[in-house]
Formats: C-alpha cells, structure tokens, sequence
C-alpha cells in the first residue's frame, strides 16, 4: 500500500506548489486530500510496528553468531541518522578502551534492536541542536571467555519527571508530557529491557527533568576466537601504521564531537593533535566540521570536511577535500584518512621529512565552488510508473543532468553494463522490483566494478529508494549501496544528494 499511497502524497505537493491557479476551495480540498493520506500512513506505520513487535515480545529466542561492536555500532548509526539530521542532533560515539578486541559472540540483531531502540528515543527527544552520545566501555572480566560491557545512551532532551520513571518499562506506558507530539507505542523499552534481561544483563536509567536523560545497560558478552579488529586493520596496512607520527587538527564546534575524534586518532597512532586553541603551522591533516570557521581550511592542501548534504550546499571551500557525513561511523572515518594520507603528496611530504605547510590563503575572502559545469548522468531503476514520473519530474530543476530509466533492476543492471565503467555518476535506486530487486541488482554491479578493477572511491554512487520501514532492509540495501532514502523522496533531500556528487566529482576531476 505504501508506494501508491506516497505517490499520491508527492502529487498533491506537486499541485500545490506548481498550480498556483486553483482557487481558494480546491486548495482546501487538496490539502486535505494530503493530510487524510499523511494519517493512513502513520496508521500504516503504527499497526505494522506494534505488530512486529508484539510478536517480538512473545517469546525471545537468542541467536548466537560472531560480529565486531565496531560494525555493530556502525549499523546503528547509520538506521538513526536520518533522524538526526531531520532533528539537527549530533551523535557521538565514544569507545575509548575498547579497539583492542571487539570480536564477540552473542544476537547481533536483537542487541542492535536494543541500541537503536535507546538512542532513537535519545535523539527523538532531544533538543534542537543538542546532542547524544552513545558510549562504550569494558567493566569488568566475568572469566576468560566473558566481559561485562556497559553502554550508556545520554541525550540533552526534555528529561522524565521523578513520579513518571517507574512507569518507563511498563508495556504501552508513555512518560512524555501531555500534548507533546513524540508519539510511539510504548512497547519499545519494555522490548528492550526484556531482551537485555534473557541476555543475563541490566538496564538502568538517570534522568532530571528539563536536563536531560542517561539509559545504561550492563550486559555479558562472549569473548571471539576472530582476530581483533587493530590486529585485522595493522594486517591489511591499517591506518593505526599509517598515522604514526602523524599529526592532526581538528575544528569542530562541539566538545563531544572533537573529544570523539582526538580518542580515535590517538589511538591510531597520531603523535599530535591540535585543537582550535592551539592550531599549529604545520599539520598533516585536517578535520574540520563545515559549520565552524571555514576560511581556515583554504591554509592548507587537504581537510576532511565534516558535515551533512545541506550543510556542504550552503558552504563548500575552494580546496581538495574529503568528505565525510555526519553522524561519524568508525570505518568510514577509517577509509578517509587512510586515503588522505596514502596520497602521493602526502608520502612525498614524510619522505622529505616535512609536513603540510599552510599554503598563502588567495585572498582575505575566500571562494566557494558555486555551480557545478560538468555534465552528471543518473540512471533511474524503479518499476512503478508513478514514482518514475515523480523521480523524473524532481530532476528537472537540476541543471545539465541526463536522466535513463530502467523499469526493473535486470534492465538497470544491463544498461549499467552497455554504457561502461564511469558512465553513470548516480543510480537511483528501487528496492522491491520484478527480475532483480534493488540489492540484487546493486550486488551485481559491485561484482562487475570489482572484475573491472574499478578503485571504491570511483565505483557509481547508488541510493537506495524503498517505502519500507523495516530496519533489517535498509541495512541489507547499504550493504551494496552508498546511501537509503524513504519514500516518500523529498525533493530538497535528492538535490542536496546530487550537488554533493557533483561537487564531489568537480573535485577529483579537478
């Protein structure tokens, strides 16, 4: 139901914002329309989500299965971040002590249900430019196959009330105040509590009303025989070797965000790190988030340049750059470092045993990329008409793009391939279509770049495009994909998707 019901929705948006000609009384009658359908499918949304999880609630059955708390951490922040930057809340992550080893064993799924659970509702009822913080740390050796871990979810929200903290795990209880428009079905943490509790755990909750709110679950986690996540990185030329040495700057304007990072880069082996405080002369890299005070990155050769795609639309610097979209996830900070610092220059540099030197800023106001020139292809692959025409009518407000369109992902996977290596800059991409669903076809084209021998950072950019709300698919769709977006697709959203890429790929062209 979902697909016609959104389609619908873009529609009336359309109808409203093009024919500015219909009079008084049909706009009415349209808005209306609009808003009776915006009411089935937050239905939609409520009965599927009860339903799933009344069911989960039945019986709790652990799985166990090897992963990696790093990956694992990495998957929530991805299912959230959607929510932090529609609610302006930064997340952090912070696991100071815990790099050494986070190979376990145990339900990956359902502790990741708990996570997601706790810092959704952190981010759900924080403040506007708040933040949350999810932290990590090891307790306690239980024996020497187990390890109690502590995970601690703190937000700057509107708090819970003393006489309302008892009710928090009761099945369909709420705690937010009365005309508050947070919503939800009240299942949630009771479903976590209950999941934590067959997991030999505990969860426990601090809170003053109008501060804020902590969750802290203590949980016992079985140790892996997998080799530990530095020793895997250090085997595979890590960036722990790499950054030896090496030092760093990092600009934000959050405290948390800036102590994240310094832990991390540290523990890879940087020798220095500078703050806004006490920025040096000489530096290697750069990190800098796109909202603090951006003339000081046109000083030097490379930064990594913190942000989200509404952000780099308003205030991208003239200078190479990499990009790296927040929420922070451990791996891709990883892979942007690695390969700032694998670049030619940068050895070149090590060899002559001189670092980065700030280069003479071109003027006291620096320029900003302003419109791209460059000609961007875009192959869309989406099986209903509807959204097709939607997708297409979208595209028409962005300059010098040519669009291809692909009614299943069989023929998207065949057009990729007839048009060759570099053809196309993006792929919008459905998920559930006949002859080849979206991750299928995605997989496909990932195996055919790979026998090509096509470099990750050149590999076609594919988003995602699906109405489900299913967690588990979005995450089997970024598996192969670099980006997931929910249908309904604003527009704004899929602009600001596409002026990334394209200033992205002016960069290395240039």
């Amino acid at each position: 139901m979902r697909n016609p019901i959104f389609g619908i929705m873009n529609i009336n948006e359309i109808l409203l914002a093009e024919h500015k000609n219909f009079n008084t009384e049909e706009n009415k009658t349209i808005s209306l329309d609009a808003r009776q359908v915006e009411q089935t499918k937050e239905y939609l949304d409520v009965t599927k989500t009860s339903a799933e999880q009344l069911l989960g609630a039945t019986e709790i059955v652990l799985d166990r299965v090897e992963f990696r708390l790093i990956k694992l951490l990495d998957e929530v922040v991805d299912i959230v971040s959607s929510r932090c930057i529609k609610n302006s809340v930064e997340l952090v992550v912070m696991c100071a002590d815990y790099w050494d080893d986070d190979a376990v064993i145990g339900d990956r799924f359902r502790f990741r249900q708990v996570l997601v659970n706790f810092v959704d509702n952190a981010i759900k009822f924080s403040k506007v430019d708040g933040f949350v913080i999810l932290s990590v740390e090891h307790v306690a050796h239980i024996d020497e196959n187990t390890d109690m871990w502590r995970f601690n979810v703190q937000d700057q929200g509107i708090g819970i009330q003393e006489d309302k903290l008892s009710l928090l795990f009761q099945p369909f209880s709420q705690v937010s105040p009365s005309g508050s428009n947070f919503g939800g079905t009240g299942l949630g943490l009771t479903i976590s509590k209950r999941i934590i509790s067959k997991m030999n755990g505990t969860v426990s909750v601090n809170s003053e009303f109008g501060v804020g709110t902590t969750f802290s679950t203590d949980v016992p986690i079985e140790k892996s025989n997998l080799f530990s996540t530095r020793d895997c990185l250090m085997k595979v030329g890590s960036t722990h070797g790499i950054c030896h040495e090496c030092k760093f700057t990092i600009l934000t304007n959050k405290e948390n965000t800036t102590a994240m990072l310094r832990s991390i880069v540290t523990t890879w082996g940087a020798s220095h790190v500078y703050s806004q405080y006490d920025q040096p002369d000489q530096c290697d890299v750069l990190i800098i988030d796109v909202l603090f005070d951006l003339p000081v990155v046109t000083k030097y050769n490379y930064a990594l340049l913190l942000g989200t795609p509404n952000e780099w639309s308003r205030r991208i610097p003239d200078c190479k750059i990499e990009y790296l979209r927040k929420p922070i996830k451990y791996h891709t900070l990883f892979t942007h470092i690695k390969q700032l610092l694998q670049d030619d220059q940068v050895r070149r540099g090590h060899e002559q045993a001189a670092h980065f030197t700030p280069n003479t800023p071109k003027s006291s106001s620096p320029s900003f990329v302003g419109q791209d020139p460059a000609k961007f292809n875009i192959l869309i692959v989406e099986d209903h008409e509807i959204n097709r025409k939607l997708l297409l009518h979208s595209l028409r407000k962005v300059n010098d793009v040519h669009v291809d369109v692909a009614c299943d992902g069989l023929e998207g996977y065949q057009i990729v391939v007839k048009n060759g290596i570099g053809h196309y800059d993006m792929i919008l991409m459905d998920n559930y279509m006949p002859k080849l669903d979206g991750v299928e076809c995605s997989k496909q084209i990932r195996q055919w770049e790979q026998e090509n021998r096509v470099a990750r950072h050149n590999q076609v950019f594919i988003v995602g495009l699906s109405a489900s709300v299913d967690r588990e698919e979005q995450l089997a769709c970024l598996e192969y994909m670099n980006e997931f977006v929910s249908k309904p697709v604003v527009p704004t959203h899929l602009l600001n998707l596409i002026q990334e890429r394209r200033r992205m790929k002016n960069a290395a062209d240039d």
